[in-house]
């Protein structure tokens, strides 16, 4: 835009410099006047050309320039290490649980419960690990309080599949405790049974419920 108005101008200049009543009346006038806006038109020519010149030794610079221009991004820092926990933002009573499962959890369709905490963190559920546990029943080995967002849900974890069931069908509808997380109180209750995994629901919003139901339900912990 600039230097179309200024070519524009420098035109109108040059055909009233050069008009025969400017040239009787002004002989010497005219060609300085003439030679100043050649001039002008010369060094804004070459300006042009010094900017294109530039951006093409920019697009080939070669191997090395780009290396070095990638050595000088910072790097993105990768997310909170495997396993990792942390207090600080947890409710009272629980850590936060950050990480994904690592190298000493291994994804053998046997559910441990480093495995349940991986698949809640991939799930986007944003686990807390509540500090208390409920009892561990009868042919359970342990057993894990979870808190995820406004739900509660008790893991028990057996030695294999045929132990969780002979357990659960004997307890029934007693499997598990009323939840500690006050948000939970008086929910309705929904369980998953998976491998060797029993777990015990309490939340009120259905579509909460039904996220971490199918975080254990869909697949057996594998890689």
């Amino acid at each position: 835009m600039i230097l179309s108005g200024y070519f524009m101008n420098s035109d109108i200049a040059s055909h009233s410099l050069a008009s025969p009543a400017f040239a009787s009346a002004h002989p010497c006038g005219h060609w300085q006047g003439v030679r100043r806006i050649a001039m002008m038109i010369g060094v804004l020519s070459c300006a042009v050309v010094v900017g294109c010149d530039d951006g093409g030794d920019a697009a080939d610079d070669g191997p090395a320039a780009s290396a070095a221009r990638a050595d000088s991004f910072v790097a993105t820092p990768a997310g909170p290490a495997p396993g990792t926990v942390d207090r600080e933002g947890a409710r009272p009573g629980a850590v936060r649980v950050l990480g994904a499962a690592d190298a000493d959890c291994p994804l053998t369709g046997e559910w441990r419960a480093c495995s349940v905490e991986d698949r809640f963190v991939r799930a986007g559920l944003a686990p807390q690990r509540a500090d208390s546990t409920p009892a561990v029943p009868d042919g359970a080995r342990e057993a894990w309080r979870y808190w995820l967002g406004d739900a509660e849900v008790q893991v028990y974890l057996f030695t294999d599949e045929a132990s969780r069931a002979r357990t659960v069908e004997s307890a029934g509808n007693a499997m598990g405790e009323a939840p500690t997380l006050d948000a939970a109180i008086g929910a309705n209750r929904a369980t998953v049974a998976s491998g060797n995994l029993f777990a015990v629901v309490h939340g009120h919003r259905p579509r909460q419920v039904e996220r971490i139901v199918l975080s254990l339900s869909a697949a057996l912990p594998r890689p």
